[in-house]
């Protein structure tokens, strides 16, 4: 056990950006961006109801594999 993650709901997903950072997908829905300190970094609604799957790739492109309905949402970070 490193750290309580209290900031999410049932998490569903988790994955770390180029940086470091922690994207965790819960069931509220939301994808939260952490540091490993657990300081919130971002936070933003899915489009879907569960992003039920995540991975980021290192260019920092985000992908979300949502539930109901069934889908794969692309972020691609602003340059």
């Amino acid at each position: 056990w490193l750290a309580d993650l209290g900031h999410v709901y049932k998490p569903m997903a988790l994955a770390f950006t180029p940086e470091g950072n922690l994207l965790v997908t819960d069931q509220t829905p939301s994808l939260c961006l952490l540091r490993r300190d657990g300081e919130i970094l971002g936070r933003c609604r899915t489009t879907g109801m569960y992003g039920h799957g995540l991975d980021c790739a290192p260019d920092g492109t985000i992908y979300v594999a949502e539930m109901a309905p069934a889908s794969l949402v692309r972020l691609t970070p602003l340059e």
